[in-house]
């Protein structure tokens, strides 16, 4: 491989593992998502969320304190952290 090629594949993968979020409506830094919220599970502890971006559903771990604040069809910004694969939710937005 000549060096314009090879320097040219290497910009284009520095520049995609600067650049994409991971599975976030925002900058990998931020760790939030946003959308509607489709269920509330206060016995579980948990927030099912359509993402805006994705239209994926993800289920974030919260507290029973949240669970009181959010409810299903709100439209929220969900700061979390991801310990052990889980989505943990650290404030939750209207």
């Amino acid at each position: 491989m000549g060096i314009a090629r090879f320097s040219m594949v290497a910009a284009i993968a520095v520049g995609l593992a600067v650049s994409t979020p991971a599975l976030a409506c925002g900058p990998d830094e931020m760790m939030t998502h946003m959308g509607v919220v489709a269920a509330v599970d206060a016995s579980a502890g948990t927030l099912t969320l359509v993402d805006a971006q994705t239209g994926r559903h993800l289920v974030f771990q919260i507290t029973a304190e949240q669970a009181k604040s959010v409810h299903p069809n709100a439209r929220v910004s969900i700061q979390y952290a991801e310990l052990d694969g889980k989505l943990i939710a650290e404030t939750i937005s209207a």
